[in-house]
């Protein structure tokens, strides 16, 4: 099959797609996924990727899948290339992974996309910010708000169900993490251009 099938196809279903199979997996497999601090330490790097993949509950698949469709909906533009959006994916997963290792005095272990959605919001809102300056400033006024007001309350917020625990500090990665690569980015096009 040639790739350039699933080149037409919006990234961020993909994304969604992917979480689903690692949910559909049983308990104990998923286990493997989750960004677990102790055993990322202990070698099990992989964990810094595919722990946001790996969601605590239906509920808490559901209201990250509809955050993709979302991005999608309003930013799919900037998803659109795979290799972009595989680095952009790489880059904000590795950054918060990070952040919460070193940073977290509570929080243990983690899952689900939550905080690499926030970042490829503020990646694509700010991008996008020229072209739509009420909507994208208005966007990204209410969701800097959100975040700073769950810093707040702790590492652990609680959730829309009484299923899901936030994890708020992985939320404020997210967002710095996304307009931190925009800006690498940027740099990284001026250096070329001045070649």
């Amino acid at each position: 099959m040639s790739l350039a099938v699933f080149s037409k196809t919006p990234s961020l279903y993909w994304l969604a797609i992917v979480s689903t199979l690692v949910m559909l997996l049983p308990s104990n497999i998923r286990d493997f996924f989750y960004l677990n601090f102790n055993d990322v330490l202990n070698g099990e790097i992989w964990r810094m990727l595919s722990g946001h993949l790996a969601h605590l509950s239906w509920t808490h698949w559901l209201l990250n899948t509809v955050g993709v469709l979302l991005l999608q909906r309003y930013y799919g533009k900037y998803f659109s290339q795979w290799q972009q959006l595989l680095a952009t994916l790489i880059f904000i997963m590795l950054t918060i992974s990070l952040c919460l290792i070193i940073f977290s005095q509570e929080l243990k272990w983690y899952g689900g996309l939550s905080g690499v959605l926030i970042g490829l919001f503020y990646f694509a809102a700010l991008q996008d910010y020229q072209h739509n300056k009420l909507f994208n400033g208005i966007a990204i006024a209410m969701f800097s708000l959100y975040i700073a007001m769950q810093q707040f309350s702790g590492e652990l917020g609680e959730g829309l169900t009484n299923q899901v625990t936030v994890a708020t500090r992985a939320h404020l990665f997210g967002a710095l993490a996304g307009a931190l690569w925009l800006i690498l980015i940027t740099l990284w096009k001026k250096t070329r251009q001045n070649h």
